[in-house]
Formats: structure tokens, sequence, C-alpha cells
């Protein structure tokens, strides 16, 4: 019986922490940058990707721009409408959907937002298609302090 017990301890400590679940119908959510989104009262930024900070200067079609808006931007379209539903680990990181889609993934494909070391493969192709598409920021040049591919490697 000590031996059971003992057992049951041990499976308990090792077990991965549970991650959270939260929803908030359209509406119901804030779209804080690129990256982040707060529902029910919870701050979460997105797993797998990075997105340039609200005040990051790029060039698109020749004039300085607000890359970090045009990110958060893009976060607000993909979500439009939608439930946005979030798995969020101890981290602070999680996995958010909008309509069953996948968020980060999205961002990246649209080029507002690049993947994170140790994203899923199908987020590079994203980002790879986003980049020969001159989609997003692919489309210009960042002043210095962000770039694309610098944020890939860092997160």
């Amino acid at each position: 019986m000590k031996h059971m017990a003992a057992l049951l301890i041990f499976a308990v400590s090792v077990a991965p922490a549970m991650a959270e679940q939260f929803s908030a119908a359209p509406g119901k959510y804030k779209i804080e940058d690129g990256m982040t989104i707060v529902l029910a009262g919870e701050r979460i930024s997105l797993r797998h990707i990075s997105a340039p900070p609200m005040g990051t200067r790029c060039i698109l079609r020749g004039k300085p721009r607000d890359c970090g808006l045009i990110s958060r931007s893009s976060l607000m379209d993909l979500s439009a409408g939608a439930v946005i539903t979030c798995r969020r680990d101890d981290d602070g990181l999680g996995r958010c959907t909008a309509g069953g889609f996948d968020l980060a993934e999205n961002m990246v494909y649209t080029g507002w937002a690049v993947p994170a070391a140790g994203a899923p493969s199908g987020y590079w192709k994203q980002m790879a298609g986003a980049k020969s598409r001159k989609r997003g920021f692919w489309n210009g040049h960042f002043a210095p302090g962000w770039a694309p591919q610098q944020a890939a490697l860092k997160r």
C-alpha cells in the first residue's frame, strides 16, 4: 500500500501542468498587439510566433509606417466576428483559434508575424510563402531594431 501511495504521489508530481482554456464571444476580447490577446481578463501571447512590437517602424510602399500597429490590425481582422478559444500553458503562451483557425499560423501566412524558434514546420512553410509572395512586412523593410529574420531566431 505504501508503494501505491508513493507511486501516485510521483505520478502527480511529474504530470505535465494542465493548460487553461478560455473562450470569448466577438467583441468580448481585446487584441493588444500582433501576438497578444486579452480574453476573460487573461493575457495570452500566441505561442510559436513573434510580431513587431507597437511603434516598430518600417517602410512599406516607400512610406514610413508603424508595422506593430499594422500587425495588430491584421490579428484584429483574422479574429473579427469570431469566437476566440485559447489554451494557455503555465508560461503564459497559448494556442488560440478563431472559428477553428489557428491565429498564430494565419498571422505568419499574412506576413505580419514570423515563426519563433521551435515552431511547427507548417509555420516555416507559411513564412516562406509570405516571403516569396511579398505579403505583409515582407513587402518592405524595417528600421533598425526589429527585423523579421532576427525575430524568428530569438523567441
